[in-house]
């Protein structure tokens, strides 16, 4: 006779797998949590789970025996509408949360020091983590595509409002702007607040940029897209595992005097930002000439260069795949190669020399801080048989 054995527990599933479990995509199964469409799950710290017997009543929830009979209780990974009966309860529900989102909002504005954006060109600043991570869209094409990026140290999805679209790497120049202000001021000694008052006219200057009405447009949709992105992260938190949710810039608006003239823009900065750009370790001195850069990927990368390599005299050396994924570009592989091809044949990125080395059947881009005397590109193919490898 076989001797009894104790039932096992339920097996828990992570969101890959419960995906897979119920023939989904990852990021479908995602939104259905986002949307609270889809089955149980549960938090262990920060890991989300779902149980194989959740998984299972989910999916029988939208059994049909025909084509003919109702699609089951089992709805599309979106916003769902009220009933009827509700459309009243819930336009008076929107209005309080509108309500009370305007006094949240005046209440922070009452609460923060107000900051006078400083004149004057002083030197550009970068936060360190804005440089290592894929957080902006590479092109100025709008894209609703989420960046969804993670490494053993940390995990990033960055989501964008499909009216708005994602920040770009444009977009993060006001973030260098706004960094800069507040290192400058509290080298200064002066004192700093995440709720700053400026002109157009200063960031736009400070950023290489011209300052026609057109060019004041684009800087009004830049801040629209910062505000709108959305960011999650595990980056800076005080767990192992923990994640914080939030957009670059919590609100702007345009100020304007008694008359209607236009008085400037006022811009609250998301707390995270604030404290990272006042960390001394957190950030960086970037080149001037960064802002001259005309490509996504070019920016990009020189982001990436000035945060890892800095001043090492030796550079050092990434693989051509590991920068594909890390840079959350949307072309394939392919396209992405021949485009650093083409960056190391130009070399734009200001202080540093590019070149494309070949370890067996592995493709680097080995860069290393200019010689003062460089002048001009320098460019080729090395074959080496030993190498190191950063692993970002």
């Amino acid at each position: 006779m076989r001797p009894d054995f104790a039932p096992l527990p339920p097996r828990f599933l992570r969101t890959k797998e419960a995906a897979e479990f119920l023939s989904l995509s990852a990021r479908t199964l995602e939104k259905h949590r986002t949307y609270g469409t889809g089955p149980a799950y549960r938090k262990l710290g920060g890991r989300v789970v779902y149980g194989v017997n959740d998984l299972e009543a989910w999916a029988a929830r939208g059994a049909v025996t025909s084509t003919s009979d109702p699609r089951g209780s089992v709805h599309p990974a979106r916003s769902q509408a009220l009933p009827a009966c509700r459309n009243a309860a819930a336009t008076l529900v929107d209005r309080d949360s509108r309500m009370a989102a305007r006094h949240r909002s005046s209440s922070l504005r009452g609460q923060l020091y107000l900051f006078r954006a400083l004149s004057g060109n002083f030197a550009a600043r970068d936060i360190q983590d804005l440089m290592a991570k894929p957080f902006f869209s590479l092109s100025k094409s709008p894209r609703v595509t989420p960046i969804d990026f993670s490494d053993n140290k940390s995990s990033i999805l960055v989501e964008a409002a499909p009216v708005h679209g994602m920040a770009n790497m444009w977009d993060a120049d006001l973030l260098i702007w706004v960094t800069s202000q507040i290192v400058e001021a509290r080298d200064a000694g002066l004192r700093t607040s995440r709720r700053i008052t400026t002109t157009p006219y200063q960031i736009l200057k400070f950023i290489g940029r011209g300052t026609s009405s057109r060019d004041y447009q684009r800087l009004k949709a830049a801040l629209n897209r910062l505000q709108s992105t959305t960011i999650s992260i595990a980056i800076r938190q005080p767990l192992k595992g923990g994640s914080h949710r939030f957009s670059w810039i919590n609100e702007w608006k345009e100020l304007a005097d008694r008359n209607g003239r236009p008085q400037g823009i006022e811009i609250i900065l998301h707390d995270w930002l604030y404290r990272a750009a006042l960390d001394d370790r957190s950030v960086l001195t970037i080149d001037r000439a960064y802002f001259d850069l005309t490509g996504g990927l070019e920016r990009w990368l020189y982001r990436i260069v000035r945060k890892h390599g800095g001043k090492q005299r030796g550079g050092w050396r990434f693989d051509f795949r590991h920068l594909h994924q890390k840079s959350g570009s949307l072309s394939p592989f392919k396209r992405f190669a021949f485009e650093l091809r083409d960056i190391i044949r130009r070399q734009p990125l200001p202080g540093y020399t590019l070149t494309e080395v070949k370890v067996g059947r592995q493709v680097l881009l080995a860069f290393k801080p200019s010689a003062p005397c460089d002048s001009g590109p320098k460019q080729g193919v090395m074959h080496e048989a030993r190498n190191e490898i950063l692993s970002l």
